[in-house]
């Protein structure tokens, strides 16, 4: 060691490329712990009674109605995607949602109140008889007994024109909004698994995977403050006296990050991540915008450790003569 008794310790502002690397991957390490931990917190959830009992409300209504296919894992699909799946003829396709479509109005005679099981069976009764190919009508009224009811006209419509321009449309336009409007109990259980999605698991998931990724490393790896894509590419957080930064100034920093910049992105098209991405591109010190209002910077820690305090420095750096080191930080771009 040199008998100099001042050392001058240069720090260099860590490379753009790097850094910006180094947010993504760790906005990629956050978004899987995200679905891990949603994924968790949905199995909770539907451990309990509460949950269960409206999850199998809503399967129960999809599976009398005819309008979903339920199978024995209690995953659903409308008929026209299970008709897909199952890659029908069209004659198969028409049949099948045709079916569907006769079940659910039966569904809504004997659950729904007999006004709107009406408005239903009437709506789907002059539908089908407005609908043309050109000149030529899909559907003819005929009596039968005392009853008015329509017979399919397959002269010159094939059965895919059906499937296409009469049953489908229905299905997916009229159907299904009838299904949630009309069926008992059932948009009040499609709500309330809504409201625990978005407002219980998701906000849970969210907060976990901030606090797991950018918040919980940089407290474990106190030297540089640094996250895993930070300590890949070895950048550092320094403060203004070019020192570590401290835990208190680094929760700071989270919270400002996480809540200000990565969550209300979520809600405002991105935009404070895009101006915090400016501030770091364009501006004097290339600070992003939390280290710009607490005076932090990400320095490149690849040549030069960043050091925990003064006193630290100094008890590093005695001579041969046990004298101390004056410490002169310098930070350069």
């Amino acid at each position: 060691m040199s008998v100099a008794n001042k050392v001058n310790i240069q720090y260099e502002s860590a490379r753009f490329h790097k850094r910006i690397f180094a947010n993504l991957l760790d906005f990629l390490l956050f978004i899987l712990v995200l679905v891990g931990v949603f994924v968790g917190a949905r199995k909770i959830a539907e451990l309990t009674p509460s949950y269960s009992a409206n999850v199998e409300t809503v399967l129960n209504v999809r599976r009398e109605s005819g309008l979903y296919h339920v199978d024995e894992k209690g995953k659903s699909k409308t008929i026209v995607s299970y008709s897909a799946s199952l890659n029908d003829n069209d004659y198969q396709k028409m049949s099948r949602v045709q079916a569907a479509l006769d079940t659910f109005i039966v569904y809504l005679e004997n659950n729904a109140s007999p006004e709107n099981a009406k408005e239903v069976k009437d709506d789907y009764f002059n539908y089908r008889l407005s609908k043309k190919k050109g000149d030529i009508p899909y559907f003819n009224k005929v009596t039968v007994g005392e009853q008015e009811t329509l017979k399919a006209n397959f002269n010159g419509i094939r059965y895919a024109d059906f499937f296409d321009n009469v049953y489908k449309p229905y299905f997916d336009d009229r159907a299904l909004a009838y299904l949630t409007k009309f069926a008992p109990n059932y948009i009040e259980a499609l709500k309330w698994e809504s409201y625990i999605t978005f407002f219980v698991e998701l906000p849970i998931a969210w907060l976990t995977s901030g606090i797991l990724v950018y918040l919980l490393p940089p407290l474990i790896m106190k030297r540089g403050r640094r996250t895993v894509g930070k300590a890949l590419y070895q950048i550092g957080l320094a403060d203004s006296r070019l020192l570590t930064c401290s835990w208190k100034r680094y929760l700071a920093r989270w919270a400002i990050f996480f809540f200000a910049i990565l969550t209300l992105s979520l809600f405002t098209f991105a935009i404070p991540v895009i101006i915090s991405f400016s501030l770091m591109a364009f501006s004097k010190n290339h600070q992003g915008f939390p280290d710009y209002l607490l005076s932090l910077y990400e320095v490149d820690i690849s040549k030069e450790k960043l050091y925990m305090s003064y006193e630290e420095i100094t008890l590093s750096g005695y001579d041969g003569e046990k004298k101390p080191i004056d410490f002169h930080p310098t930070y350069e771009d």
